[in-house]
């Protein structure tokens, strides 16, 4: 579902919002969920990938993310993934 009048779309941060104009209950069950990188390469690919970086700027990029895996373990990266159940549809 993509709503055009939103300018960031539809996301779980006002889904609800816009479901309780036609439904009288609305929940949103979260998903806890999380990418963990344990190594440098994967990210750089990715990155790499969408080729927005010139090759310094992604060998920088590279060395940056080797630095911060080797100080602090792996990159947690977070998701927002989640559910809303609508019930009770509103008369219209």
């Amino acid at each position: 579902m993509n709503d055009s009048r939103l300018p960031q779309g539809f996301n779980l941060e006002h889904g609800a919002a816009e479901f309780a104009h036609w439904f009288a209950a609305v929940t949103l069950h979260r998903y806890a969920d999380a990418l963990v990188v344990p190594e440098a390469e994967s990210l750089v690919a990715y990155v790499r990938s969408m080729r927005r970086l010139t090759a310094d700027e992604l060998s920088r990029f590279q060395s940056h993310i080797e630095a911060v895996i080797a100080q602090h373990g792996p990159i947690c990266i977070s998701k927002e993934v989640g559910m809303f159940e609508a019930s009770q549809p509103i008369a219209s």
